[in-house]
Order: structure tokens, then sequence, then C-alpha cells
């Protein structure tokens, strides 16, 4: 019973969406030219910066090619 529960669980944690939250409006430019979508974008009510919001396994490549460019 356990180890049933256990897979369930590891199931769950597999298929969860990670998202990585943006401030940098330029990063974020780059990576929607890289063809990756924001699913959200919204204001923070303390600093009233905008974030935008990415699904992690979608914006690997771009994060990679963001990286390694020339500053």
């Amino acid at each position: 019973m356990t180890e049933q529960l256990n897979d369930q669980l590891n199931e769950k944690e597999l298929t969860k969406e990670r998202f990585v939250y943006l401030y940098n409006p330029l990063q974020a430019s780059f990576y929607m030219s890289q063809g990756v979508v924001t699913k959200d974008t919204g204001i923070h009510p303390v600093t009233k910066h905008i974030w935008y919001k990415f699904v992690f396994s979608e914006c690997t490549n771009a994060y990679e090619i963001w990286c390694s460019r020339k500053k």
C-alpha cells in the first residue's frame, strides 16, 4: 500500500508544472523572441515591478542561449 502511494506521489511530482518568474523585461523579451510563450504577467504588489511567468521546461533552451550570449 505504501509503495503504491509513493508511486502516485512521485507521478504527481513529475507531472507538476514548474514555472520561472522573470522580473527582467529584457530577458523576458529575449525568451519571447526565442518562441517561448508567457503563461501570465502581472505586477508585484509591493515593488510594483512587472513579472513574466514561463513554463520551466519550455524556456531551458532560451536560458542557455541567454547565458552564453555576448554582453
